[in-house]
């Protein structure tokens, strides 16, 4: 896992008029005014979108670092989960590029603590993530380096997870 820069500015698609009036039918929902949830409008797989995680994300995949060879392999990733966090589905802070294998894998709650955000200019996960590649050559395993930091030791067992 590296640090990302993400850009400010979400990529167009997911400003979508549909998109907005979706957030706003789910605050009305869990506010009680509407009494059917409101379903989510389209697909995540919007080219503009596909092209920021590109750009953004070198097209890899968040956690693995495996670059995509073709974009049925991307899945659309949140750091927190929709579940937890219904409302920040179309987010463009909360949105990553995941490796389809290692999102099947991925734990779809939480840890107590949350994990280290490699867009957040709070989380330096290069600093505060090591790895070791066993002599197999294959196998990595994944450390903090400062055993306190909670979100460290969610990501690297994340990590240690979906290697």
């Amino acid at each position: 896992m590296i640090n990302i820069d993400r850009p400010i500015a979400p990529p167009q698609s997911l400003q979508k008029p549909e998109i907005q009036q979706y957030l706003q039918d789910l605050q009305n929902f869990r506010a009680g005014i509407l009494l059917d949830q409101p379903k989510k409008p389209g697909s995540y797989r919007s080219s503009d979108l596909l092209d920021a995680f590109e750009d953004v994300f070198f097209s890899k995949c968040w956690l693995t670092e495996k670059k995509f060879n073709d974009t049925a392999e991307l899945e659309v990733d949140h750091l927190v989960p929709q579940g937890e966090a219904p409302d920040r589905i179309y987010d463009w802070t909360n949105i990553y590029p995941i490796y389809s294998k290692a999102n099947k894998i991925r734990p779809k709650s939480t840890p107590k603590g949350g994990y280290l955000d490699p867009c957040s200019p709070e989380d330096d996960v290069e600093r505060e993530i090591s790895y070791l590649l066993l002599p197999d050559g294959e196998t990595i395993v994944f450390s903090t380096l400062d055993p306190s930091n909670v979100k460290a030791l969610n990501t690297a067992s994340l990590l240690d997870l979906v290697h």
